[in-house]
């Protein structure tokens, strides 16, 4: 097993954040599953990066489902306020939140919506993998509407 994780990616593209922050599971299935994959992926960016790595700045306070198998709509409802932000830490910081697989971008959407109430004052996403389920791709919810 390795403990190298390659990033192929120009990291002076990245540069800039105050933090990177792993998308948090909820405490429930961290306990289930022992690890948070986002973290795994996170910490050793923010290494490269030389940006502090802040794992308990954002919480996920609803234990939702799993984001596999749902539909696009079900996939918006499940993870809508399920992430709350602590407001001291965040406000007014450039934050780098890090997850591992993207497919409608919902789960980074609500993170971000959850960072920006607490005072983030910029917030990107890197994503390590996408998926390409080709009838998610064509659902879009106007941000108006979620």
């Amino acid at each position: 097993q390795s403990n190298t994780i390659i990033f192929a990616i120009p990291l002076e593209i990245l540069k800039g954040f105050d933090m990177v922050v792993p998308i948090p599971l909820h405490e429930e299935r961290l306990n289930e599953r022992g690890f948070n994959q986002s973290e795994i992926l996170a910490k050793p960016l923010a290494q490269s990066l030389g940006i502090p790595f802040e794992d308990n700045v954002l919480k996920r306070v609803v234990n939702t489902k799993r984001q596999s198998g749902l539909t696009g709509y079900e996939r918006v409802v499940n993870v809508r306020d399920a992430f709350l932000a602590d407001r001291l830490s965040v406000s007014g910081k450039r934050i780098l939140i890090v997850d591992d697989i993207y497919t409608m971008g919902e789960t980074a959407a609500s993170c971000s919506r959850a960072l920006k109430e607490a005072g983030a004052l910029k917030v990107a996403a890197e994503i390590i993998c996408k998926t390409c389920k080709q009838e998610l791709k064509a659902f879009r919810i106007p941000a108006s509407k979620r």
